[in-house]
């Protein structure tokens, strides 16, 4: 009697408890292709954490934003086990091209132009187009840009989401004394608040 008493328990325990980490916005499909044409898969890269910031060159916050952008990459380097990729829809960022447009061709594109920016605004965060599993758009999880997405691996999961830019200022200083740009470094795991 007792053992059966036992086995339910268990049985019963067993079903309350806390289900595993999972992926709840098709995160561990998306990729990119950097500028030379490699593809970059988030779930295969080896670090514990991701952040990604989402761009468009026609969105005036997110060039704003670039100067924080660069200090959060210039940081990043001395984190073996954390990676910062700019990352834009080259679809979205070519507004007049034809919407049937294949990957292949937008990517081209959407190159070119995102070369121009980063020579431009002197951008120096990794710049990646995105496949078409990520999108940004009306039916989206990025329905406008700038936002910064933050992931953790093992398993690929968002865990946090900063909507609007980290910080508009220019100066170093300034933008360090930013609450959100702390906030972002704290989320990231670079620091404590």
């Amino acid at each position: 009697m007792y053992k059966l008493f036992f086995v339910f328990l268990i049985l019963l325990s067993s079903s309350f408890c806390a289900k595993a980490k999972t992926s709840y916005f098709g995160e561990e499909s998306w990729s990119g292709l950097d500028f030379d044409g490699k593809e970059i898969v988030f779930r295969d890269l080896d670090v514990s954490e991701i952040a990604i910031n989402v761009y468009s060159p026609d969105c005036v916050p997110c060039y704003k934003e670039i100067p924080s952008l660069n200090l959060i990459a210039d940081e990043i380097e001395n984190h073996p086990k954390k990676a910062f990729f700019l990352v834009v829809d080259p679809k979205q960022i070519l507004p007049d091209s034809d919407p049937n447009i294949s990957f292949a061709e937008s990517y081209q594109l959407a190159k070119v132009r995102m070369l121009e920016e980063v020579k431009n605004r002197n951008i120096k965060a990794k710049v990646l187009f995105m496949k078409p599993s990520f999108q940004v758009g009306t039916n989206a999880l990025v329905t406008g840009t700038p936002e910064t997405i933050l992931m953790e691996t093992n398993p690929l999961r968002i865990y946090y989401n900063f909507i609007g830019s980290i910080s508009e200022k220019s100066n170093p200083t300034e933008i360090r004394n930013e609450s959100k740009y702390q906030f972002f470094r704290h989320q990231f795991g670079l620091s404590s608040l």
